[in-house]
């Protein structure tokens, strides 16, 4: 019978076959810890993952094609070694069950008052769930603070009601223990000082994490999240992006329940954006310890990658509150951005024969509005036939890229 211990080797098997090592060296370092497997296989699957960041930081001038057979070796030789192990003698801990609710709220909302002027966060209500990430998305001052704030506990709503859980059971009674299961971490980083590795080993003994884990376990976070070679800096010797790691390694060492991030992406380059959303799919769908993750963006659609759930707010309304895969299941019609060397003319006019196709410019996009039946290769290739050339193309069709537009 195939368990989850032989999918998840199957994973780290594929990983190595196609040299994706930055995965791999990554997925290794989950399974240790997932399956709480003996030290031996921790120092093993550390040595990986310290070897992948020495290779990849190698200037490209230097690279020959095989700085990464050593590393390769010691992969396949770890993966032989766990396949011998007998997984009947290896229980990983599923608690709380997946898709287990974390946290149900009804209706709450806020309202803040400057003089003349009001902002209110209407009602809405929030469903989190072991496991899943919930996106909120909306555009600057339209709520999204406010809302993770309630949610976190940092700000009381002035209507509605939330119930927190852990292990089944409602903890709206005691705020310490919901506190102590929720990771909050704001837009806005606090400076530290001394060096990372002392912040992360002092967070981890003040929340009681026993001495004889307390280094194994600051050391997996410090190579999970690639942070083990500024185990030695400062605060003022990393970049943002990696002090936005520190927090999240921080956040991580409490094993909350709930996680709460403010727009986490904000100051990531791109590649490193793409990084962090992955690292997060993994962290929540951990079987050891599922986490439930709410996240805030302007990045719609790297958050809409992996969010299971979407929260979409405009001025403080509530436009889309759902599971992310049912936006614009029931639609009339389909939309796609657009970018080339042809103009909003051009479209209207290689479209012309068709029947209620809009085209709408924002900004160097344009966006082509098409009854459903009309598909994307249609689209494209009316596009290319007309001798235009097409340098940006994606399909908003069930994407809430659309109700930042304004007329939605």
């Amino acid at each position: 019978m195939t368990t989850r211990f032989h999918t998840d080797l199957g994973e780290l098997k594929g990983f190595l076959a196609v040299s994706d090592y930055s995965r791999l060296s990554r997925r290794v370092l989950d399974f240790v810890y997932e399956y709480d497997l003996p030290d031996e296989f921790w120092s093993a699957a550390n040595f990986i993952r310290a070897s992948y960041y020495k290779q990849s930081e190698l200037e490209t001038a230097f690279k020959t094609g095989h700085e990464y057979d050593e590393l390769s070796s010691n992969a396949a030789r770890l993966l032989e070694q766990i396949a011998t192990i007998d997984s009947s003698t290896i229980t990983a801990i599923q608690f709380p069950a997946s898709n287990d609710p974390v946290y149900l709220s009804s209706g709450i909302s806020k309202i803040f008052r400057t003089g003349s002027e009001q902002f209110w966060l209407q009602p809405v209500d929030v469903r989190m769930y072991y496991g899943q990430i919930t996106g909120v998305v909306g555009e600057n001052g339209n709520g999204k603070t406010t809302l993770l704030r309630m949610v976190s506990g940092e700000l009381m709503p002035d209507s509605g009601n939330a119930t927190y859980f852990l292990q089944g059971q409602n903890l709206s009674t005691e705020w310490y223990r919901i506190k102590s299961m929720t990771g909050f971490m704001p837009q806005r980083i606090d400076r530290w000082y001394g060096t990372l590795y002392e912040n992360l080993a002092f967070f981890a003994t003040i929340r009681n994490i026993p001495v004889s884990e307390n280094t194994k376990y600051v050391e997996y976070v410090l190579h999970r999240l690639g942070l083990m070679q500024f185990r030695n800096h400062k605060w003022t010797e990393i970049s943002s992006g990696y002090r936005l790691r520190f927090e999240l390694a921080k956040m991580l060492l409490l094993r909350p329940r709930l996680l709460i991030l403010d727009e986490p992406l904000a100051n990531l380059d791109i590649n490193a954006q793409q990084l962090l959303l992955e690292d997060l799919r993994y962290i929540a769908k951990s079987q050891r310890h599922p986490i439930s993750i709410l996240l805030s963006s302007q990045q719609l659609h790297e958050v809409e990658r992996v969010a299971d759930r979407l929260i979409f707010l405009r001025k403080g309304k509530i436009l889309f509150n759902d599971e992310r895969n049912i936006f614009g299941a029931s639609r009339e019609r389909n939309s796609f951005e657009l970018e080339g060397d042809f103009s909003r003319n051009d479209l209207e006019q290689i479209f012309t024969k068709l029947e209620g196709v809009s085209v709408e410019a924002t900004g160097t996009i344009f966006i082509l509005s098409v009854p459903v039946e009309i598909k994307g290769e249609r689209v494209l290739a009316d596009i290319v036939n007309a001798g235009k050339k097409i340098s940006y193309y994606r399909d908003i069709s069930t994407s809430s890229r659309k109700l930042f537009q304004k007329e939605f």
